[in-house]
């Protein structure tokens, strides 16, 4: 996880230097543009953050419904919820970056 945050630190820097060199070195539409296409890439990140969200919600959901569910079900359920978060963690690490280059 520390290697998954270092590279996370990375990335955030590496997009911010990106963008200031786009700013230094490039024309008012191409800073439009990428500014464009970043915000659309955000946009696209948050919806998966709420898909990811309701899935979620849908494993407790069901974890709270369910009387005496077997074993089979409950590792079903962890599995979903461990890749569920590790989505998650991505996703909030893309969108991060994303808005770090924006600001």
């Amino acid at each position: 996880e520390q290697l998954a945050v270092v590279h996370a630190t990375a990335r955030n820097v590496l997009a911010k230097a990106e963008a200031l060199q786009l700013l230094a070195t490039g024309s008012d539409e191409a800073i439009a543009q990428e500014r464009a296409a970043k915000h659309t890439a955000a946009k696209r990140w948050r919806f998966t953050l709420k898909d990811i969200s309701t899935a979620k919600a849908t494993i407790s959901r069901e974890r709270q419904t369910t009387v005496r569910p077997d074993k089979v079900k409950v590792q079903t359920w962890d599995a979903e919820e461990s890749i569920l978060a590790t989505k998650e963690r991505t996703t909030k690490q893309e969108l991060k970056t994303i808005e770090t280059a924006l600001k």
